[in-house]
């Protein structure tokens, strides 16, 4: 097989994995949300602030430079440019192809911020949340509660959600920068190839240790 068209194949291969993610959780468009200020927020579990699997020197950073991140090690970024809402500014999988991870940088808006300056990454999960479902036409599916973790000093909002086909679980953590920039980091899974998922205990290890490189 000559390099243009393997680099072809690469290229559809890679577009596929790109359908899916924007498909599963929604990364296109503006964001019109409502939330109330009414819900107590959950107790905060306490997080090891060192990774349970390698990490990679890899780094993620947001195009203000006031978040970072560092990848597993094994995994690569993927060229998604032109293709993702220009909010996304990384998408990364790992060797496998069969589960990635999406950073985001959400969309300040006047009808949320009051909620969120009150109720802080609990109310920016909920309107991140809201989000999805309305970017996937309802095919999103919360599985859940709203969560909230602690590692060292810094605080996420988590939650959890199915596609429309209900067969794989996002997981995704919000959280907000000294900089007052909100940002979201999703786990993806990939059913794109033969590759089985990873076990939920592995997926669970995965998505902890990425948020313990967190730095913002």
């Amino acid at each position: 097989m000559n390099s243009l068209s393997l680099h072809c194949r690469t290229s559809f291969f890679y577009y596929g994995i790109i359908m899916l993610i924007v498909s599963s959780i929604g990364l296109s468009g503006c964001l019109f949300v409502r939330i109330d200020d009414e819900e107590p927020p959950p107790t905060p579990v306490i997080v090891s602030p060192q990774p349970e699997i390698p990490i990679s020197e890899e780094m993620v950073h947001s195009r203000d430079g006031d978040m970072l991140a560092f990848l597993p090690v094994g995994w690569d970024f993927i060229n998604a440019e032109g293709m993702m809402s220009s909010d996304v500014f990384a998408i990364a999988a790992n060797k496998d192809m069969n589960i990635a991870l999406v950073f985001r940088r959400l969309k300040k808006l006047p009808q949320t911020d009051s909620v969120i300056a009150k109720q802080g990454v609990y109310a920016l999960a909920r309107a991140a949340m809201s989000y999805h479902q309305q970017k996937t036409a309802g095919a999103a599916k919360q599985t859940g509660k709203y969560g909230l973790i602690t590692i060292g000093s810094r605080e996420f909002g988590t939650f959890d959600f199915t596609n429309a086909t209900r067969s794989s679980r996002n997981r995704c953590a919000v959280f907000m920068s000294s900089f007052g920039n909100y940002y979201e980091i999703a786990l993806v899974p990939l059913n794109i190839n033969d590759n089985p998922l990873p076990s939920e205990e592995t997926i669970l290890k995965l998505f902890r240790s990425v948020l313990a490189t967190v730095q913002y």
